[in-house]
């Protein structure tokens, strides 16, 4: 997950991980606009649920490694409060 204020989380090799050997991975960081919180969670289908946290107003993207892609195109890769589903594109 990718936010303005120079703040950059860019984890493919921590992704990889996670789909691979984690069943869950969670963080925050206390940016100047407030806290940012995520969790991941691996489900029984293969898929990745990622929890966001995100304080109102603040810019940010969803990043995916190659390979990977939301389940709900719909909702982009703005990355706001909310749940998304992560498969194998």
């Amino acid at each position: 997950v990718k936010f303005g204020h120079g703040v950059d989380h860019d984890g493919v090799l921590g992704f990889q991980c996670l789909a691979k050997k984690l069943s869950f991975a969670e963080g925050f960081h206390l940016s100047p606009m407030g806290e940012i919180r995520s969790r991941w969670d691996k489900q029984t289908d293969g898929s990745i649920l990622l929890k966001l946290t995100v304080p109102e107003g603040m810019r940010g993207a969803i990043l995916l490694p190659e390979g990977y892609a939301l389940e709900d195109k719909t909702s982009g890769y703005r990355a706001v409060s909310g749940s998304y589903r992560i498969i194998k594109a």
